[in-house]
């Protein structure tokens, strides 16, 4: 739904707007909701050949990026069950500072179209929003203010873990 949406508005607007800025959250929350149901169901073949399947994002970083309540949310976490709990759920955390950086130097839209003050202050935001959506889930935090390969051999290492 990412792509749809950014098709929609993000394009037209040749970058100058985001969807996530006009697209309401609690309609992005139900569509992202309702787009992985149908991605499971319509590759669920595909899916059954592998042993793993590993996924970037999971069901609480919609919490986090879909501020907003609706009268259907109790409707979108009953539909929400529909998809299966993870084996493993790992958050890799970034600072907010270090995230900063790492998205100043990839000239991210955020970097090239607000302050670094701006830009500091809103991913102070979501990581505070990323401790309260993973507060009672169970998850691993991996320190990501460090370089790749040592994020990569922590991740792996979970990932034997589970076996």
């Amino acid at each position: 739904m990412g792509g749809i949406y950014r098709d929609l508005v993000d394009v037209p607007s040749q970058s100058k707007t985001r969807y996530q800025d006009v697209i309401p959250g609690d309609l992005r929350y139900g569509s992202f909701i309702i787009d992985a149901i149908a991605q499971f169901h319509y590759r669920s073949q595909e899916y059954a050949q592998y042993d793993w399947l590993v996924f970037d994002r999971w069901m609480p970083t919609y919490d986090v990026y879909c501020e907003g309540k609706s009268v259907y949310d109790e409707w979108y976490q009953r539909v929400a069950r529909c998809l299966p709990e993870p084996d493993l759920l790992v958050r890799l955390r970034a600072t907010p500072r270090v995230a900063a950086e790492r998205v100043t130097a990839r000239g991210d839209w955020t970097a090239d179209n607000w302050s670094a003050e701006r830009l500091l202050a809103d991913l102070t935001r979501l990581d505070e929003r990323y401790d309260r959506a993973l507060k009672d889930v169970p998850h691993h935090v991996v320190d990501a203010d460090r370089d790749a390969d040592a994020v990569y051999g922590d991740v792996l290492d979970l990932i034997r873990g589970v076996r």
